[in-house]
């Protein structure tokens, strides 16, 4: 295996710090989800779909949760933006990165969410499409590779 054909998660699990090391060819999917709807998904032989994540960030974010559906749909506050992985491993099926902090800045929870102009969602939502380009890039790889 290629050096660059894997990658490393680092996560705290019971106070203590755990690595596992994931080769690109484990990744079946990578999901963006915004308040628990799948805004993009990426997948082996399949192109990227859903909405170009940008178009949030940029502040279009009416435009781009409308093409989720038929029906147009606006988003004024988010709560939770997160990508996750979809592995082919046993042990752990599911890896989930959360880009938006569920806490206010005085530590509490955020039940309301933050206005769509806030900085830590437009932070949040370019963070999460750079790394779902990342796995997309993986994916394809593992996927050359196979062939």
């Amino acid at each position: 295996m290629e050096p660059e054909s894997k990658f490393v998660i680092h996560q705290i699990n019971g106070g203590s710090l755990e690595k596992k090391i994931v080769p690109f060819n484990q990744i079946i999917e990578a999901e963006i989800s915004i308040d628990d709807n799948i805004i993009s998904k990426v997948s082996r032989g399949s192109q990227m779909t859903g909405a170009v994540v940008g178009g949030l960030a940029a502040g279009g974010s009416g435009a781009l949760v409308g093409g989720l559906s038929s029906n147009k749909t606006e988003i004024k506050h988010f709560k939770k933006i997160d990508l996750k992985l979809k592995m082919e491993d046993f042990s752990t099926p599911i890896f989930r990165f959360d880009f938006l902090p569920s806490k206010n800045d005085f530590g509490l929870e955020n039940v309301k969410g933050f206005k769509q102009d806030d900085q830590k969602v437009k932070e949040a939502l370019s963070n999460v499409e750079v790394w779902q380009g990342i796995m997309e890039i993986a994916i394809r790889k593992a996927s050359k590779v196979a062939q």
